[in-house]
């Protein structure tokens, strides 16, 4: 019932009448337009237009920009050539002017079509994990500017050690503007068109002359995954890691064709990079990496690396280098997250306020007829329905019905798929197709080492559901990607052929693929990271961005600096409204967190507070009193304990408040343990303020 409610809330209706005209205004131009060039134009026009309506214009153009910048540098070093800055954006234009032909218009507006509905919500909502990992940069430095970087700032949650890559690349972002978050949540705008491009560019290479029906239908079903696509809306580091992941796929397939060197350099770099963006990327890109040398090794293919290849290679490992050192120096740990208890075991020694980290199921280790259940029950709703407590992240980041078909597909027609991809680059070859005889049988050899990759991150992929005691669907992009990659080659080579006589079964396919889109497109748009529906609201006289300081409320109520260090006794993600360094009490006894430093004596507490030098405590009172939840109701007698302890210089009430508290630490007093006596001028000053709440509650 609730369901049937938010989807006939006003801001959803609103959304699905604009989501209809998004289709109108892009659909009947792509069949009425004769022309490539004007058509092009028109979905331009369309597509800027309700970025500009819906407050995203500005931070698209210029993190777009900011891309350009970054990948045109990167090409004109790896090309020793300053005419190769404007490689990328070439690049970029033709393959977005190919989905303007006319047999692949449909595959064109479902794409632009999907992208579109996630800017126009960008900034509807900021998630909780956008503003603890990308839009915050400000808590990865102390007073000592860069060198901070590099120190601890008493930070407790693991996800201030996570490798701070997609961070600090997106930091110039963050300091355009402190009214708008839109800079660097639309850096993952570009990066989902990025992640896209490449799944569609690894499909053409062992296409033939089919590939741009094969690129063109393999985004479209990577667009309408919504655990790819609802990842642009948030500051998380996920498409990034999956883009370099699938660079270094690329890398091998193109190898397997040309047997170029310098391919080696950008493949192997593009796998370290991952490394620099997400903890997780060690199991995922790992496997990709060792998938392709046991691949390699077996197939006794030789590999090479000329001096091109080791300028791509070098400044990857430096970059990725720096974030790694970072980790260790503040946590003892070169990387953190589930590693921590493994790494600890190895011998290395995790540094206060830390702790070991824990993302398994403990009864995963047990295989009994319940567990065997639970886990069939779980991988249905994985891949069928992401429904109940367990796939409560899952939703936010599913599959999709398209992944599961393709997935499907993909293995069934293993065997006709290599031998169909093999007669069909065979058969263009004679056609003229341009490509060498050694070439064709590089990409059917790419064909086989795409399914090795799929079947290793399959295998990994139903590893971690019978592993892990939270599924979150983000975890699993390669999965999904590689699905979409074999199974779009498994379409393309089982149906190259197809004769006229089986023009009913084409029809009965095309109607299944427009409803199935048509499923996704909506699931899509209902379901997002940041868990609000419906799309930001429309102003036609805004200034081209969302002021989230005005509209969100960020509050700075005693004049403080960015480096006012707060530990907030408050909601998430409000509490990091307030300017200043702040930590929730969530980061400190929620996952990732650390219970030892609340869970037991205050002094332990304390010594806490005076390790990371927190200046103030902001205690929202609803929160210390919400019984609903006993970890709250744990805050508030830990705050109790600090007030009659004396350990507050101050305690103000928040203008035009009744609940919220700014709480100034008596420093002093906080060194020191509860049994050393306060003194009378504390305990007179500590007496005033419990009168004060007594009277304000």
């Amino acid at each position: 019932m609730e369901f049937i409610e938010l989807l006939l809330s006003d801001r959803n209706v609103s959304m699905q009448y604009e989501m209809a005209a998004m289709l109108l205004l892009l659909g009947i131009p792509a069949f009425k337009t004769e022309s490539d060039k004007l058509l092009k134009l028109i979905w331009g026009a369309v597509f800027l237009g309700f970025t500009y309506l819906h407050r995203a214009l500005l931070p698209f153009l210029v993190s777009g920009l900011w891309l350009f910048i970054i990948c045109g540098t990167a090409c004109a070093f790896y090309s020793l050539s300053i005419r190769a800055f404007l490689r990328p954006a070439g690049y970029f234009a033709v393959r977005i002017g190919t989905l303007a032909k006319r047999n692949l218009r449909p595959y064109g507006v479902l794409i632009i079509l999907m992208i579109l509905i996630q800017v126009c919500r960008m900034n509807v909502a900021v998630d909780y994990d956008s503003l603890r990992y990308g839009l915050r940069s400000d808590v990865l430095l102390s007073d000592d500017g860069i060198a901070g970087f590099f120190r601890s700032i008493g930070l407790v949650n693991t996800v201030y050690t996570y490798p701070k890559g997609y961070e600090v690349l997106t930091l110039p972002l963050k300091l355009i503007s402190a009214e708008t978050y839109g800079y660097v949540l639309c850096f993952n705008i570009w990066m989902l068109i990025a992640v896209l491009l490449i799944i569609g560019e690894i499909v053409r290479a062992v296409t033939g002359i089919r590939g741009d029906r094969a690129s063109s239908f393999a985004m479209a079903s990577a667009a309408l995954i919504p655990g790819i696509t609802n990842m642009s809306v948030t500051a998380k580091s996920d498409l990034i890691t999956l883009f370099c992941q699938l660079a270094f796929i690329l890398s091998v397939v193109l190898y397997l064709k040309k047997k170029d060197g310098s391919l080696t350099g950008i493949g192997i770099g593009a796998l370290i990079l991952s490394f620099s963006f997400k903890p997780t990327s060690m199991i995922f890109s790992s496997a990709a990496g060792l998938t392709a040398l046991a691949f390699l090794a077996v197939r006794r293919i030789g590999i090479s690396l000329d001096l091109k290849g080791l300028r791509a290679l070098i400044p990857a490992v430096i970059y990725t280098g720096i974030m790694t050192l970072r980790t260790f120096l503040i946590t003892g740990l070169p990387v953190t997250s589930i590693f921590t208890g493994m790494l600890s075991r190895l011998g290395f020694e995790l540094k206060y306020p830390f702790r070991e980290q824990q993302a398994f199921d403990s009864t995963a280790a047990g295989i009994t007829a319940d567990r065997i259940e639970a886990y069939i029950r779980r991988v249905l709703q994985f891949f069928l329905c992401p429904s109940g407590e367990d796939m409560e992240h899952v939703i936010m980041a599913w599959g999709g019905l398209v992944f599961f078909v393709l997935l499907v597909t993909a293995v069934i027609l293993f065997k006709k798929t290599v031998r169909g991809a093999e007669e069909m680059l065979k058969f263009d070859e004679i056609k003229g197709s341009g490509q060498t005889e050694a070439e064709v049988d590089g990409s059917v050899t790419a064909v086989r080492f795409l399914y090795a990759e799929l079947f290793a991150v399959s295998v990994l992929s139903f590893i971690s559901l019978w592993l892990l005691y939270q599924v979150d669907g983000n975890y699993f992009g390669l999965w999904y990607a590689a699905a979409i990659i074999t199974g779009t080659i498994s379409v393309i080579s089982v149906q190259a052929d197809i004769h006229e006589g089986k023009k009913e079964k084409r029809a009965g396919g095309a109607f299944g693929a427009v409803f199935l889109s048509a499923a996704m497109v909506y699931f899509t748009a209902f379901t997002g990271w940041n868990g609000a529906c419906g799309f930001t609201p429309a102003d036609p006289l805004n200034r081209g961005y969302y002021n989230h300081a005005v509209i969100d409320g960020i509050i700075n109520p005693l004049g403080w600096d960015k480096h006012t260090r707060v530990v907030a006794f408050a909601y998430e993600p409000e509490c990091y409204n307030l300017i200043g360094r702040v930590e929730s009490w969530v980061d400190i006894d929620g996952s990732g967190g650390n219970v030892y430093l609340t869970d037991t004596k205050l002094d332990i507490f304390k010594e806490y507070l005076s390790f990371a030098d927190i200046d103030y405590i902001y205690a929202d009172l609803d929160f210390l009193k919400d019984s609903s939840d006993p970890r709250h109701e744990r805050a508030g007698v830990l705050f109790k304990y600090l007030l009659e302890d004396g350990c507050f210089e101050d305690v103000v009430l928040s203008p035009g408040s009744s609940t919220m508290l700014f709480c100034r630490i008596d420093k002093e007093r906080a060194k020191v343990s509860w049994e050393i006596d306060m003194g009378e001028e504390r305990r007179l000053r500590t007496e005033d303020q419990l009168s004060y709440l007594e009277g304000i509650t």
